[in-house]
């Protein structure tokens, strides 16, 4: 099945009609596809996973049906979202926790439901409400961008053109370095909520070769330095470690290669 990119210029030659994008990836193995109706969209279905181990996210307008979103990444799930007959969805929502960042569709009862949920990076949600009398009636794709992002938007007209905050999963990044022999390794990480953080250097072996945080950490960006040394606070061999992070549910880990 081929999935269509339309280019996000196309909608600035419509006056007065706006977008917002709501969901981007850059990741192989997510694919996003427009879906247009000219009745409102009222729910999500799933179905999947196919052949290739695909799983499609699929929108609903009266009896037009459309799939909008596929992916076959583990860590990446996708859920119904059924409304009432004569309800619509009015908006979404975009929510963190300690592992994963929540896409969340709205409905115009009051309900909402989470329809999509992911942990890697290289993807981000963004939340937007539709103003009073308008409707959604067409969520499309565009992409890849210079960054290789693949974007899901919707439309809205008469309004403001809205800003972007996107929100991503729990980072966490090592500072790439030719060796530890003459500089160290900067780890930044940020977390959307305060949490127990660990990070440890293990070798190659597994063995545990020094504990850089245990501590209780607070909502932001952070980060810590490992100058090659042991516990013990001896220079560590050449050779492969690795750089271990927990933070709540969220686990992360990165290689490091020292060169003496």
């Amino acid at each position: 099945m081929k999935y269509p990119f339309i280019l996000l210029m196309l909608c600035g030659l419509l006056t007065g009609v706006y977008s917002q994008q709501i969901f981007r990836t850059n990741l192989e193995g997510i694919a996003v596809q427009s879906f247009s109706s000219s009745q409102a969209i009222d729910g999500f279905t799933v179905s999947g996973p196919d052949a290739n181990g695909y799983v499609y996210l699929i929108a609903h307008a009266g009896s037009q049906s459309g799939q909008i979103l596929r992916t076959k990444w583990q860590g990446t799930g996708i859920q119904e979202f059924s409304l009432p007959q004569g309800e619509y969805i009015t908006g979404f929502e975009a929510e963190s926790d300690l592992t994963y960042i929540y896409l969340i569709a709205v409905g115009s009862d009051g309900s909402r439901r989470e329809i999509v949920r992911t942990k890697w990076q290289g993807t981000a949600v963004q939340a937007y409400s539709v103003p009073a009398g308008q409707l959604i009636k067409t969520i499309f794709a565009s992409g890849p961008d210079a960054d290789g992002y693949l974007y899901l938007s919707v439309f809205s007209t008469g309004v403001e053109e809205p800003g972007e905050d996107w929100i991503e999963p729990p980072r966490f990044n090592l500072e790439e370095i030719a060796g530890l022999c003459s500089g160290n390794a900067r780890i930044a990480y940020s977390l959307a909520k305060s949490c127990q953080v660990s990070i440890c250097i293990y070798d190659a072996t597994g063995r545990s070769v020094a504990n850089l945080v245990n501590r209780k950490a607070e909502a932001g960006s952070h980060e810590v330095i490992w100058n090659g040394t042991d516990k013990n606070g001896k220079k560590v061999s050449a050779g492969t470690y690795f750089v271990k992070m927990d933070a709540g549910e969220f686990t992360a880990t990165e290689k490091v290669i020292v060169v003496r």
